[in-house]
């Protein structure tokens, strides 16, 4: 359900090939994540969260927790100016 109303927002707001490319690539990490749980970086290793890069702006957080991967959040990476 958030994924769709995600791919939704972004079809909004940059059209229907740029939501179904990045949303693939959210598919894709996720993928991987499945495959290889400590594929991601070491984010935050006193809460155990680790990242994985999905484009130049945007970074899937998540923890694994025995046999469980669970997805924390899509970080934008962007620095904004106040």
């Amino acid at each position: 359900m958030i994924l769709k109303e995600l791919w939704n927002t972004l079809k909004l707001e940059f059209g229907h090939k740029s939501a179904s490319d990045f949303c693939s690539r959210v598919f894709d990490t996720i993928e991987l994540i499945s495959q290889c749980p400590f594929a991601g970086s070491k984010y935050n290793e006193k809460r155990r969260i680790r990242s994985l890069l999905i484009t130049q702006n945007t970074r899937l957080l998540y923890r694994v927790k025995t046999d469980t991967v669970i997805i924390l959040k899509l970080l934008d990476t962007r620095r904004h100016s106040v």
